[in-house]
């Protein structure tokens, strides 16, 4: 069984501004999504680069999804944990 550890939306933040991180949370409409993400440029393939991924609002942190290839929000105010 997979072990996932509960952090704020500042840790989640911090960890994908380092590297690819495996977490998940809660959608909002209630369903469970699991995502490995990243917002470290040099992470994200050169067609999908910007030169700084920004959150669209001060309620979600704007992460690059690896695995589903584009850019996603998680709402910072769900139950975040990262594996």
């Amino acid at each position: 069984m997979e072990m996932y550890q509960l952090v704020n939306y500042t840790e989640l933040r911090d960890l994908l501004d380092k590297g690819s991180v495996r977490f998940q949370y809660i959608k909002k409409d209630g369903s469970n999504r699991v995502a490995l993400g990243t917002r470290n440029t040099d992470l994200i393939p050169k067609e999908y680069r910007i030169d700084d991924v920004e959150d669209i609002s001060e309620k979600t942190i704007t992460y690059f999804d690896l695995e589903a290839g584009g850019y996603r929000s998680v709402r910072i105010d769900t139950m975040i944990a990262v594996k």
